[in-house]
């Protein structure tokens, strides 16, 4: 059996290459990432990520992201979805063992990008969530 995980919300690919050396190490199974690569987020990431990307003289989220992976050594294992995470997940079709969901932390995105996600679950599937802890979340972007 093939493992699938998909990822939700990837940035620079920090959890990607541990997510796809896992499957490297078992030698099967694929990991699926869905980002933008733009650098949105709630306007507490924003200013970060921002800062993290003029960091590395303006190159793209993405050409970051396609580095990073291939300096690991893991890029043959992972598929990349570039794109809204509602947008991609509402065309998937594709079972899911792991969905790590680390995407949009507003409640209301990120319910719907659950939403989207969960019927792709396997029954015995796992769901991973990233920032799950409470915090105050101003109206807005």
């Amino acid at each position: 059996m093939i493992a699938l995980i998909s990822e939700v919300g990837c940035f620079l690919g920090c959890g990607t290459i541990l997510l796809a050396s896992a499957r490297q190490f078992r030698g099967s199974g694929r990991v699926r990432c869905i980002d933008a690569f733009d650098g949105r987020g709630d306007v507490v990431s924003v200013p970060h990520y921002q800062a993290i990307l003029l960091a590395f003289w303006g190159r793209s989220q993405r050409k970051h992201f396609d580095d990073n992976l291939q300096m690991a050594g893991v890029s043959e294992w992972v598929d990349v979805h570039e794109g809204l995470a509602d947008e991609i997940a509402a065309e998937w079709t594709i079972p899911i063992d792991l969905l790590v969901l680390d995407a949009d932390h507003y409640p209301e995105g990120a319910r719907l990008i659950y939403e989207r996600g969960a019927p792709w679950l396997k029954p015995d599937g796992l769901i991973a969530l990233h920032n799950s802890n409470d915090r105050e979340f101003e109206s807005g972007t």
